[in-house]
C-alpha cells in the first residue's frame, strides 16, 4: 500500500513539475497566438455568415474565390515561416541583433510575393472557366478575387511582423490587433454585404473581400507601429540598415520552400475539393464551403498551438537544450489533442445548428447535416498532424515532413476523395471522407519522423 502511494505521489509530482516547465508555458505562448490566427479565418467566417444571407449563388462564388486565394496564401505563408524558425533559434541563442536583421529581410521576401500573386488574382476568373465551371459562378469568384488582389501585399507584411513578434515572444501584440480588426470587419460587412443603414447597395461576396482587404492594410499599420515604438527596438536593430539580405532571404527560403510546399500541397488538395464541390452543384458547393469555413475556424486554434509549439522548439534548439526538444514538442501535441477533441464533439453533435447560422436554404441544411458529422473526426486528425508538424519545424526538420505530407495528400487523399464523392455517388461526404484518410496518414508518417529526429542532437538551421 505504501509502495503505491510513493508511486502515485511521484506520478502526480512529476506530472506537475512536467505542466509547470512545459504545460503552461507552451499554453500561455499558444493562446494568445491560437487567438490570433483564429481570429484571421474568423474574418472570413463573419464573411461567410453575411454572405450566405445573400443566398446559396453568393456564398458558392465566395468559396470558390477563396479556394484560389488560399493557395496563393499559404504557398507564401509557407515561404515566410523560414524566418519564424531561424528567429526563434536566434532568440534561444540571445541573438537580438540577428532576429531583427532577419525580419527586415521577410519583409523584403513578402513584398514581393504580395506583389506577384495580386497579379495572379486577376487570372482566377479566366483559369475557373477553362475548367467547365459554370460561366456565373466563375463570374462572381472572379469579383471576389479581385477585391483581394488588393489585400495581398499587407497580409503578407502583417504575417512577416507577426512572425517576428511571436518568435521574440510578443503574441499578444498579434492577437489586440486582430480583435479590433474582427470588430470592425463586423461592422464592415453588415454596411458592404448586408446594405446596413442604407448607405451602400448590397455588394454580396465582393463587398465582403473588399471589407477584408481594408482591414488587412489596418492590420499592417498596426504591426509595424508597434515594433518601431517597442522599448527595445535598437536592440533588435529594427532602424539600422541590415546587410547580407541577399545570403538571409536565401536561408529563409531554403528552411520555408519545403515548409510552402506542403502548405500548398495541402491547401492546393483542399482547394480541388471545393473545384469537385463546384460540379457537384450549387448546394453542394455551399454546403462544402460553410463545412471547410467552420472547420478551418477551429483548426486555427491549432495552428496557433503549431506556431507555440515551432517557437519553443526552436528556443530550445538555439539555446542548446536538448533535452527540452522533445518534451516542448509532445506537450504541443498533446494539448493539440485534447483541444480539437473538444471542438470535433461539438461539431459532430451540432451539425443541424452550425449549419443553419450560414445559410437558410434547405437543400443546403440537408447535405451540410452530413458533412459536419463526417468532419468532427477531421478536425481531431488534422489539428494533431498540424502541431507535429510545427514541431518539426522547430527543429529545422522540414523537407522529409514536406514529401510525406504531399504524398499522403495528392496520392491517396485526392483520388480517394474523387472516387467516394463521383464513382461511389458519395457525394460532399465522400470528398470530406477521402482527405480525411490523407490526413491519417500524413500524421502516423509525421509521428515517425518526430520521433526519430527528436532522439538525435540537433543543430541550428
Amino acid at each position: 500500500m505504501q509502495r503505491r502511494a510513493a508511486i502515485s505521489g511521484w506520478t502526480a509530482d512529476r506530472l506537475l513539475r512536467l505542466w509547470q516547465d512545459d504545460g503552461w508555458p507552451t499554453l500561455r505562448l499558444a493562446a494568445p497566438v491560437m487567438v490570433a490566427r483564429a481570429g484571421v479565418v474568423f474574418m472570413f467566417f463573419v464573411d461567410s455568415l453575411m454572405t450566405g444571407r445573400g443566398g446559396a449563388h453568393e456564398l458558392a462564388s465566395l468559396g470558390q474565390g477563396l479556394a484560389a486565394q488560399s493557395v496563393m496564401m499559404l504557398i507564401s505563408i509557407g515561404l515566410l515561416q523560414g524566418a519564424m524558425v531561424l528567429i526563434a533559434q536566434a532568440f534561444g541563442a540571445g541573438e537580438t541583433q540577428e532576429c531583427g536583421a532577419t525580419w527586415k529581410s521577410v519583409m523584403v521576401l513578402a513584398a514581393a510575393l504580395g506583389t506577384f500573386f495580386a497579379g495572379v488574382c486577376f487570372f482566377v476568373e479566366p483559369a475557373l472557366r477553362l475548367t467547365g465551371l459554370d460561366p456565373a459562378l466563375a463570374e462572381g469568384s472572379g469579383r471576389v478575387s479581385r477585391q483581394f488582389a488588393w489585400g495581398m501585399p499587407p497580409m503578407l507584411f502583417y504575417i512577416a511582423c507577426g512572425y517576428f513578434l511571436e518568435s521574440i515572444r510578443r503574441p499578444i501584440v498579434g492577437m489586440v490587433i486582430m480583435l479590433g480588426a474582427n470588430l470592425l470587419n463586423v461592422v464592415a460587412d453588415g454596411v458592404f454585404v448586408l446594405g446596413w443603414f442604407g448607405w451602400v447597395e448590397p455588394m454580396g461576396a465582393a463587398g465582403a473581400v473588399m471589407t477584408t482587404s481594408a482591414l488587412r492594410w489596418v492590420c499592417f499599420g498596426c504591426a509595424i507601429l508597434y515594433i518601431a515604438k517597442m522599448r527595445d527596438a535598437a536592440a533588435y536593430g529594427v532602424f539600422e540598415p541590415v546587410g547580407a539580405i541577399g545570403p538571409r532571404i536565401w536561408r529563409i527560403v531554403t528552411l520555408g520552400a519545403p515548409i510552402s510546399a506542403a502548405l500548398g500541397l495541402e491547401t492546393a488538395a483542399m482547394s480541388s475539393l471545393a473545384f469537385m464541390a463546384g460540379h457537384l452543384g450549387a448546394a453542394a458547393a455551399a454546403a462544402h464551403q460553410l463545412t471547410i469555413n467552420l472547420t478551418g475556424l477551429m483548426i486555427m486554434v491549432a495552428v496557433g498551438m503549431s506556431a507555440a509549439t515551432a517557437v519553443r522548439v526552436g528556443h530550445a534548439v538555439g539555446g542548446g537544450a536538448h533535452e527540452r526538444v522533445a518534451r516542448a514538442g509532445l506537450t504541443g501535441i498533446v494539448l493539440a489533442f485534447l483541444i480539437m477533441c473538444g471542438f470535433g464533439g461539438s461539431v459532430a453533435v451540432l451539425p443541424q445548428t452550425l449549419s443553419a447560422m450560414y445559410v437558410n436554404d434547405p437543400a443546403v441544411w440537408e447535405i451540410s447535416r452530413r458533412t459536419l458529422t463526417a468532419v468532427g473526426l477531421m478536425i481531431v486528425i488534422d489539428g494533431v498532424m498540424t502541431v507535429t508538424m510545427g514541431a518539426l519545424r522547430g527543429m529545422g526538420d522540414v523537407r522529409w515532413p514536406a514529401f510525406m505530407h504531399g504524398i499522403a495528400f495528392w496520392v491517396v487523399g485526392v483520388p480517394a476523395a474523387y472516387a467516394l464523392a463521383f464513382l461511389a455517388e458519395i457525394g460532399a461526404v465522400g470528398l470530406i471522407l477521402g482527405i480525411s484518410v490523407a490526413m491519417l496518414l500524413s500524421l502516423v508518417l509525421l509521428g515517425f519522423r518526430f520521433r526519430l529526429v527528436s532522439a538525435r542532437s540537433i543543430a541550428r538551421a
